[in-house]
């Protein structure tokens, strides 16, 4: 049956035309491809037909039947690609002979979208000696078909997603629409509103509904359009403009000012106008602000003025500020009242006022009165108080009634945080007082209280200045007040009694011209004064003085910037230290003595111990075997005590030598990780005899300019005194830091570490601690010298040395530094 349909060429006819039908039943692009499958299944699943389709680069993507997945040789695939990326290049419908087993006849049909190919459908059907010319022509349309069905339905799908999304557009815009607080409106070019948001209806309650209205009706309340309607020249020009209109109510009555933005609407293809949107907001609280503020501008301008008038007396001022307040406020009267202290009894005594009623009275009995309860009540709010004589005040403030008062305004005045004053202003009538009006207020009182503290700090400047007059006038030591121009303006009694000097020595002369310092010293004076002016500081300075008999005596002086009378002096301070430089001369000399001393015994106690120890060691060299084991150990102890005496005087020799500055280092380029390493090894043998463990945990190259032996001698006694002061079993760590611009090695121990007091001690000659008694197995021999003498060689080599304890039986960590020294 299947030959007699390879011959049937109706039945080609018959199948592709219910394809084509069937093919114009379809919608989505998605659906042609799952149909078309179903169609090929349902009238060419057999041996004889191969459908596919191939994507943008020539490549077969989808077998769209069963037989033709298996139909085509590898080779055959090959062809019917390279036939595809021909028919993608030129757009051309196209037939080809394909040998797979059987001899194949390909059809390629170009799909196109947008005059783009996009795709290739290649249909095949077993070779026959002719291909009917009808049956080419039913493949072209088929091609033609999909191809443009695609295109139609793919522009279905756009207009659907563009449905989709004016409709989500429209809902958002909607919410918009309805969430603004300022009212919209839309109108068409007849003047008709056709839309409005909640906002106007709620203005516009009483004219509902609002569409279908025109525009005038609703805004304005007329039956007629207004004559040189903007509107009309919107719709021309297509210009938006701002206009302002009253928002009236029911009755006609003013309800607010409505600022009306008006934009226009138009089709943006034919650009014919459709009419405007108009953004209504309401300005009423605006322009009541730019009313308040043009008010607040003038009377701005007028406290200036009033700021202008000021003197240097604070009450002047106070009473100009009373006077302010009376005009700005439009008041009765305006006053400032205090509650003094006369004789023991509190009096509230008007310092200021404004249109002075007739037989005021200036001081008054405070109790009762409302400035009274306005200062004790010490609160910053303002106090208003209407229809006065309504109140208890009428009864006990005498002023309400005797001037016909209505109204009180008043506010604290602080001195210092302390209520000391009232400011007030008084009405005859009940008046609503504005927030400006407040403000003013709040800042009239403000600048009172600037006024009173003025005034305070005024009187404590001239006690001040009086106690400073006493003091300069009464000081045993010398006092030179300098200018900032270097004049000298005045000096204390001390200076000329003490010394021989007269007044016109020195008044009115620049010190800089004054011989009283030696020549070379001046300068250095000079310089201190330019910094104590740039920075206000000056660290005290020792100079050779010269006296008016041209004796030399040694003075301490110290510089400082004092006020006197609104002007910055140089306060020069000096004080004879003669006899303290004379004595420390002594000490000087003293200790140079001491030390010449320790030096010179200990160098001749050196002689005398070398043939001490000498004849010690050639006596048990010589009689080892003659003596017994007893007599041995003595001549033993005698060494050991010999060998520490020796160690002794060698600490004082190097102690001395420090002191007096007579060791010179002699500094080359070493590595300091070495030399650590070699202080390691050489206490290695006591350290296993005390069984600690020795860490090392340094850089490997730390080079730098020391001394190597000076250095060795600082490692080599704080690693033996790690050692010694460790019991046990101990543990020692040491490490090294690169910081800054100094290399930084820490020797730590868990020994038995030190109080507060002992580690101020510790770097100190003779320093060492004595552990006796303790109970602890520690080594304490040694002179006490050795942190002294380590703290002197590392200061010698411009670093430093410290340590660290928490305390008895918590270990401690010494460190020292070398500064960083490159080739």
């Amino acid at each position: 049956m299947i030959k007699n349909l390879l011959n049937d060429e109706r039945y080609y006819f018959e199948a592709f035309i219910k394809t084509v039908q069937y093919l114009a039943t379809l919608i989505t692009h998605k659906g042609i491809m799952i149909r078309v499958e179903k169609l090929v299944k349902k009238f060419y699943n057999s041996d004889f037909f191969a459908f596919y389709e191939c994507g943008a680069d020539g490549t077969i993507i989808e077998h769209l039947n069963k037989f033709s997945n298996t139909l085509i040789s590898k080779k055959g695939l090959e062809k019917i690609e390279e036939t595809i990326v021909q028919v993608m290049e030129s757009g051309i419908f196209a037939a080809e002979l394909i040998n797979p087993p059987d001899p194949y006849a390909m059809v390629f049909l170009p799909i196109s979208k947008a005059n783009q190919i996009i795709s290739v459908i290649v249909i095949g059907h077993k070779y026959s000696e002719r291909l009917p010319k009808y049956l080419l022509n039913i493949y072209l349309a088929l091609g033609g078909l999909i191809g443009t069905t695609i295109e139609k339905l793919t522009m279905i799908q756009e207009l659907r997603k563009q449905h989709s999304k004016l409709k989500e557009n429209d809902r958002f815009l909607t919410n918009i629409f309805s969430s603004i607080k300022d009212g919209i409106c839309v109108i068409d070019t007849d003047y008709n509103i056709i839309r409005v948001n909640p906002t106007m209806k709620k203005w516009y309650s009483f004219m509902e509904p609002l569409s279908g209205k025109k525009c005038y009706q609703v805004y304005l309340n007329k039956t007629e359009q207004c004559k040189n309607c903007r509107l009309d020249e919107l719709f021309k020009t297509k210009k938006p403009f701002v206009k302002v209109i009253p928002r009236k109510g029911n009755r006609g009555e003013i309800l607010g000012i409505l600022e009306i933005y008006t934009f226009p609407l138009y089709d943006q293809e034919t650009g014919k106008s459709t009419g405007a949107i108009e953004y209504l907001r309401d300005i009423t609280d605006r322009r009541k602000a730019e009313q308040q503020l043009k008010e607040s501008e003038e009377k701005v301008k007028t406290l200036n003025d009033i700021f202008l008038e000021f003197t240097d007396d604070p009450f002047k001022n106070i009473q100009l500020l009373v006077d302010a307040a009376g005009k700005l406020l439009m008041s009765d009267c305006a006053g400032y009242n205090k509650i003094i202290d006369v004789n023991g009894k509190k009096i509230l005594k008007n310092i200021a006022i404004w249109q002075e009623p007739p037989e005021f009275e200036r001081e008054d009995n405070p109790i009762g009165r409302i400035c009274t309860d306005v200062i004790n009540m010490n609160k910053d709010d303002i106090l208003i108080l209407k229809d006065l004589d309504k109140t208890e005040y009428c009864k006990t403030d005498s002023t309400v009634l005797k001037y016909n008062l209505k109204q009180y305004c008043g506010i604290v005045v602080r001195l210092n945080n302390e209520p000391v004053a009232a400011f007030c202003v008084v009405y005859q009538k009940n008046r609503d007082m504005s927030e400006s009006d407040k403000n003013i207020i709040r800042i009239l009182a403000k600048s009172a209280s600037i006024e009173e503290q003025r005034f305070n700090s005024y009187q404590k400047i001239k006690e001040s200045e009086a106690k400073y007059r006493n003091l300069f006038e009464s000081s045993p030591t010398m006092i030179v007040l300098i200018n900032l121009n270097g004049k000298i303006i005045d000096v204390n009694p001390a200076t000329l009694l003490q010394y021989g000097f007269e007044r016109n020595d020195f008044i009115d002369k620049d010190f800089r011209e004054l011989n009283t310092f030696p020549p070379g010293k001046l300068p250095i004076l000079v310089k201190k004064f330019k910094k104590l002016l740039s920075k206000g500081i000056m660290e005290p300075i020792e100079l050779p003085f010269h006296t008016k008999d041209r004796n030399i005596i040694w003075v301490n002086i110290q510089g400082s910037l004092v006020k006197i009378g609104g002007e910055t002096y140089i306060q020069t301070v000096i004080q004879d230290i003669n006899e303290r430089k004379e004595a420390e001369e002594e000490l000087i000399n003293l200790h140079n003595l001491k030390s010449e001393l320790i030096s010179r015994t200990s160098h001749e106690l050196k002689t005398p111990l070398t043939s001490i120890k000498g004849f010690t060691e050639l006596l048990m060299t010589l009689s080892k075997d003659k003596i017994d084991d007893n007599i041995f150990s003595i001549f033993n102890n005698i060494k050991k005590g010999i060998n520490r005496l020796e160690n002794l005087i060698q600490s004082v020799i190097k102690t001395s030598e420090l002191s007096n500055g007579k060791i010179k280092l002699n500094k080359i380029y070493e590595n300091l990780s070495s030399l650590i390493i070699l202080s390691v090894k050489d206490l290695e043998d006591f350290a296993k005899l005390r069984n600690h463990t020795i860490t090392v945990d340094i850089h490997d190259y730390l080079t730098t300019k020391f001394e190597k032996e000076q250095i060795h001698h600082v490692l080599n006694n704080l690693l033996s005194n790690a050692i010694k002061y460790t019991p046990p079993n101990g543990k020692i760590e040491i490490k090294s830091q690169i910081k800054e611009k100094f290399y930084i090695i820490s020797i730590k121990d868990n020994g038995i570490g030190f109080t507060q007091d002992e580690k101020n001690r510790i770097f100190k000659q003779f320093g060492k601690i004595e552990h006796y008694g303790n109970g602890l197995d520690v080594s304490s021999d040694g002179s006490g010298l050795g942190l002294y003498i380590s703290k002197k060689i590392i200061e010698l080599h411009n670093g430093n040395i410290w340590m660290e304890s928490e305390g008895r039986i918590k270990g401690s960590t010494f460190y020292f530094s070398l500064p960083i020294i490159k080739k």
